[in-house]
């Protein structure tokens, strides 16, 4: 090569294994400011670029040497200033040497992939086989993708873990190893599916999750590795357990029901859960419980409900927190119903029906409820709601005097139910109790129901049971009707029923009291095949019958007077029962006759049978006399 004003070449091709020195040492910067040298060297070696000392480069391009000419040679380029390497020298074993004194701030581009060097990196280039480097504040990546696995056949690669260190591609798939020390490693791993998140001295595996709920989890500690299994018939499984192997797949109700859509169940372990899930339409909460006659799952709080749509509780005991343990509002069409659950009245009104649309409804089925508090009552209606009680136990185990306050537009169903706490019916509008087969017995001193409303609905009383202590059965107050059939009132009241409102009666009894139906202001009689309203007295008394009421004549001898001002058409029987044995039952007419078919009484006489079992029914007809249209046993006339 060819030097002028000051430049000197030295050397030799490098073909054969020479160098190539091109020193720019003593040439003036006056006389190479902005100048431009070209050395045309044999087999395509251009030198071309202008004195580095006031900004210039230096440029040797290669890229037309031949690869025969370039077998292990070396060119050493020392990094100074701004220096920039194009061509491919090593493509044949040869080698390019960089000093890293100084800084490099160019780029490097090799064979294949790219490689940005920063301040104080060593970047190394990759090769077309799928090695890419990279590198950011003095890292270095590997980058492994691309690479034939036959290539790597029983290959091994070591990284050491350190800080920042990524490694990507799969390089042991035909039987290589990577080994990676964990000790110290802070990143997380993220795998195809969850996270782990290591320590030191600690492998954690990546769990297994099916959509958003992660059903493998692994947990390691102290050199241990423990995978936990959490794959349910559900995904939606609550247990407040952070132990591994007990845990569910949430810790709260309100989480589980956040994430459930409508058709799912939600199991519940046992455990206690102090918190106010608001309840979904379509997701139902089942206690998933051992012993499923012992509701160990309880919900201390409050579940609300006013979406558009049905739910079902089942196996859970809901305990009131200060507020309702249960509570329907809105205007929505909503449906709840409770299975086999325990609802405790402890610190408050344990059950609010208040939804004001009329198709609402709480459905109760064989629950267990109890007034734990007597400042508390069991259960409150307002609204227009449903509440349907349906083979139930309603214990009040306080003895509380508090009623159940039913108001509004709604309906309370009971059947096949017991209850220990008082009903009460208020307000203006038109309020519907539908009671059928239930038991009132109280055996203390409370009337069972108030019914205090003052407008008329659809209200019925039947095949129940009541036992009231020394207190009235039921109140009626004006305004308002109820129809009562076929029940049993047992008192020692005076009065069995009482009040102002109307009051249909047909087929009841009424035990121990001596006049039960003379608190009624408004009685009417209703008739089932030819039978009229019954009282039973239990002990030999005096008194005067009742038209339209059956007697059951008992417990020694009874002296009975018949109504002196009866209406035509009424109706009384007698029979006399098997506690009588050994009396003498005497029924007497204040005035006309007593006429059977053998004869008639004479004017204010009376007919007597001392024989159990027999039976009289005598109807008062014309206005004038009582007509035995049943006898049956022995009856004489006096």
């Amino acid at each position: 090569m060819n030097g002028a004003d000051g430049v000197t070449t030295t050397g030799s091709p490098v073909s054969l294994g020479g160098t190539v020195t091109i020193g720019l040492a003593n040439v003036p910067n006056s006389a190479l400011q902005n100048s431009s040298f070209t050395t045309v060297g044999n087999n395509g070696i251009t030198v071309t670029g202008s004195p580095t000392s006031l900004g210039g480069t230096l440029t040797l391009g290669l890229s037309n040497v031949p690869n025969s000419a370039l077998q292990n040679s070396a060119i050493t380029v020392i990094g100074t200033g701004t220096v920039t390497v194009t061509g491919s020298p090593v493509s044949l074993g040869g080698t390019i040497t960089i000093g890293s004194t100084g800084v490099v701030t160019e780029q490097l581009t090799g064979n294949t992939g790219v490689a940005t060097s920063l301040s104080n990196n060593i970047n190394v280039v990759g090769d077309s086989s799928g090695i890419q480097t990279a590198g950011a504040s003095h890292t270095l990546t590997l980058s492994l993708a691309n690479i034939p696995n036959s290539s790597l056949a029983n290959s091994a690669i070591t990284v050491d873990a350190g800080s920042n260190i990524t490694v990507t591609g799969s390089p042991v798939s035909l039987g290589g190893t990577i080994t990676i020390a964990a000790s110290g490693a802070t990143s997380v791993y993220d795998a195809d599916v969850g996270s782990a998140s290591p320590s030191a001295s600690v492998l954690n595996v990546n769990g297994y999750t099916n959509g958003v709920q992660q059903l493998m989890e692994t947990y390691g500690s102290g050199n241990t590795l423990k995978i936990e299994n959490r794959t349910w018939w559900t995904p939606l499984v609550v247990d407040p357990s952070s132990t591994a192997g007990s845990q569910g797949t949430y810790t709260t109700i309100g989480a589980a029901l956040s994430a459930a859509t409508s058709g799912q169940n939600i199991y519940i372990r046992p455990g206690t859960y102090t918190e106010n899930p608001t309840l979904v339409a379509g997701v139902n909460l089942i206690a998933h419980s051992p012993d499923p006659n012992n509701a160990t799952v309880i919900i201390q709080g409050t579940c609300s409900a006013s979406f558009t749509g049905s739910c079902c509780l089942e196996g859970i005991t809901l305990e009131t927190n200060s507020n309702y343990a249960l509570s329907l509002t809105g205007s929505n069409n909503t449906k709840v119903t409770c299975k086999n659950c325990n609802i405790l009245a402890t610190n408050n009104v344990a059950i609010n029906q208040a939804s004001t649309n009329g198709s609402s409804s709480l459905w109760l089925f064989d629950c267990y409820g109890d007034i734990q508090s007597s400042s508390y009552s069991l259960f409150q209606m307002s609204g227009a709601g449903y509440f349907s009680i349906y083979w139930c136990y309603l214990a009040n185990s306080s003895n509380s005097n508090n009623p159940n306050i039913c108001q509004g537009t709604g309906q309370l169903d009971m059947h096949y139910s017991r209850c220990m706490s008082q009903i009460e019916t208020t307000g203006s509008s038109a309020f519907d109790l539908l009671i059928r087969h239930c038991q009132f017995p109280f055996n203390r001193n409370l009337t069972a129901i108030v019914h205090g409303q003052t407008a008329t609905g659809f209200n019925y009383v039947q095949w129940s049971t009541f036992a009231t202590g020394n207190q009235t059965c039921i109140t009626v107050a004006s305004g308002t009707e109820i129809s009562l059939h076929f029940n049993n009132f047992e008192t020692t009241a005076t009065n069995a029923l009482s009040g102002a409102g109307t009051v249909y009666l047909c087929n009841n009894t009424y035990n121990y009291g001596s006049s039960a139906l003379s608190g009624l202001t408004n009685p009417l009689y209703e008739f089932s095949e030819g039978t009229s309203e019954q009282w039973l007295s239990e002990s030999g008394s005096t008194f005067t019958a009742i038209s339209n009421v059956n007697y059951a004549l008992e417990s020694g001898s009874n002296t009975v007077t018949l109504p002196s001002s009866p209406n035509n058409g009424d109706i009384i029987s007698f029979v006399v029962g098997v506690s009588a044995v050994g009396g003498t039952q005497k029924i007497y007419t204040p005035s006309g006759f007593i006429n059977t078919a053998t004869g008639s009484s004479s004017s204010g006489g009376y007919i007597q049978s001392n024989v159990i079992y027999s039976t009289l029914k005598l109807v008062y007809i014309n206005g004038l006399d009582w007509v035995a249209t049943e006898l049956n046993g022995t009856w004489t006339l006096h």
